[in-house]
């Protein structure tokens, strides 16, 4: 078996997403609201650039993720990550255009770069895939459930529950979470 060749995959601790997440929240720019909401939800940065208002549902506070041959994932959106959303769209809500940055795509690579002349030295040392992947690991050190994690992650580990017990439980979860990050004297 090959080995990669190249620097190790970098993981963030909770007390390192919580630095990181502090300095996103202060620095302006869409680019900044795109790895904040990678960091509060979960989520893959490449979903998150490619969000439309349609896929939003204001009321309820859900991302509705189209799945292929299956209904849409509902994620609930943390109360933060919805204000950072609507801030970075400039709060408006034009049919059908990309969420971020009003339907111009987000080149994730140059995303990375932005942020690193933004953010203090050693915050930006990760790829998209390694700060998803540190977050939904501090998920469970935090003490969300494996399978509420993996849920998040779209795994459907809770596929065969009531989907509104479903949905209540990653909003508490995302709730939780977002609370956890706040926490700074854990």
């Amino acid at each position: 078996m090959a080995t990669s060749v190249g620097r190790p995959r970098r993981v963030l601790n909770l007390d390192q997403l919580r630095a990181l997440l502090a300095a996103l929240l202060t620095t302006d720019g869409v680019e900044a609201s795109l790895a904040a909401l990678v960091v509060l939800t979960g989520q893959r940065a490449g979903s998150i650039a490619s969000m439309d208002w349609k896929s939003i549902d204001l009321d309820r506070r859900e991302w509705r993720m189209p799945r292929k041959g299956a209904a849409p994932w509902r994620l609930p959106i943390p109360t933060i990550g919805f204000s950072l959303m609507l801030a970075a769209s400039g709060g408006v809500r034009p049919d059908g255009a990309v969420l971020l940055r009003g339907g111009r795509p987000i080149d994730l690579t140059r995303c990375r770069k932005w942020l690193e002349g933004r953010l203090p030295a050693g915050l930006v040392d990760w790829s998209h895939p390694e700060l998803r992947r540190s977050v939904l690991a501090a998920m469970v050190d935090a003490g969300l459930s494996f399978e509420i994690v993996g849920e998040i992650a779209g795994r459907r580990t809770l596929a065969r529950e009531d989907p509104r017990w479903t949905r209540r439980a990653l909003r508490s979860a995302l709730d939780d979470w977002a609370r956890a990050l706040a926490d700074t004297t854990s």
